[in-house]
């Protein structure tokens, strides 16, 4: 099976459009084309729409949320790094899918504890909204994390909460930016269905081997 999504940020110097194909892993038995389109709220639906049946198909979570991850990264440019957080029966935030984040960055913030005065992701938790941060600089929530994403190149991100039926937090989806910049309204639109996309994914692990149907089990 081949997976199309299509974007507007890949260009060559004369503003041509450039033809992309992610090879995923051998489980999967697909490739991910990421092809060009004026259109890029077109690239959420398909992705959306691609996820779902992924989904029913029976592919694994974690390919399914680095699929979801890749595709928000497209969207949102070169140099962009999406990254997928799940709460875990403790209440605290791990690593879902991060596609362009190194191990080491991962380890240090694994177990983040959502608390609306900290970072972005762990603010989204916390408050249950969307949480903008144009600039780590400029922004005291990170404080003692800013060094973390500033030593990657990245100098900005923004995190929407994802939510289950219940209209229960159960993870973030979070972009990193190394440009000074908030997310298009379009992003935000667009990351929303994504985020939609992963509470389904989810609705099998929460609702099987859990008491607790508002949290992942990891």
């Amino acid at each position: 099976m081949t997976i199309m999504i299509f974007t507007d940020h890949n260009f060559d110097g004369n503003h041509n459009y450039i033809a992309n194909t992610i090879i995923w892993p051998k489980s999967l038995n697909f490739t991910v084309s990421l092809k060009c389109n004026p259109m890029t709220e077109n690239l959420y639906t398909k992705t959306y729409e691609y996820a779902i049946t992924m989904h029913e198909s029976g592919v694994q979570q974690n390919e399914i949320l680095n699929y979801l991850a890749s595709a928000a990264e497209a969207a949102a440019g070169n140099g962009t790094a999406a990254s997928i957080l799940l709460l875990d029966e403790n209440g605290l935030l791990r690593n879902g899918a991060s596609p362009q984040l190194p191990e080491d960055y991962l380890l240090a913030i694994d177990g983040l504890k959502p608390d609306a005065n900290v970072g972005t992701c762990a603010s989204a938790a916390a408050t249950g909204n969307v949480v903008v941060t144009p600039s780590f600089y400029a922004d005291n929530k990170w404080a003692e994390l800013r060094h973390l994403p500033l030593a990657l190149g990245y100098v900005a991100a923004w995190s929407m909460p994802i939510k289950d039926n219940d209209n229960k937090v159960i993870g973030t989806f979070g972009t990193y930016f190394r440009q000074y910049r908030q997310p298009s309204s379009e992003e935000m639109k667009g990351t929303e269905l994504l985020a939609s996309a992963v509470a389904i994914v989810l609705a099998k692990t929460t609702t099987s081997g859990n008491n607790n149907p508002g949290v992942i089990s990891l």
